[in-house]
């Protein structure tokens, strides 16, 4: 049995998702999520601190929530998303040759035709 949010694959990758994907591609590669990290004073206290100065795209961010495993050895759960391979999947996609039963085509397609039936008037 399949998790709920793993949609049914796709038979062919029309227009419409691949413009979609498009989009979700330019937006992945123009943003990334980068965490500076200084120094600070509090009453003669010296610590560090982090703090994000750009953030990942909205929807790849659910994504990676929606996909986590739970790890034994540290308290916070870890994503099994990979950047480079979402990106290689969306170029993909975009150009018409991804395989619409992999795993990652099913992982993104939700959030594809959520973007298509954003463009779609009502």
């Amino acid at each position: 049995m399949r998790p709920d949010h793993l949609s049914s694959p796709p038979t062919a990758l029309s227009p419409a998702i691949r413009s979609a994907a498009a989009e979700l591609l330019a937006e992945l590669e123009a943003h990334r999520l980068v965490v500076i990290k200084f120094r600070t004073t509090h009453e003669g206290d010296e610590t560090w601190r982090r703090a994000a100065i750009s953030s990942n795209p909205r929807w790849y961010s659910r994504l990676c929530r929606r996909e986590e495993k739970s790890r034994r050895r540290y308290p916070k759960p870890r994503t099994v998303i990979r950047r480079v391979e979402t990106l290689r999947v969306l170029r993909r996609i975009v150009a018409g040759t991804a395989d619409p039963a992999s795993l990652y085509v099913r992982r993104l397609m939700p959030f594809i035709r959520e973007r298509i039936e954003q463009e779609v008037p009502c």
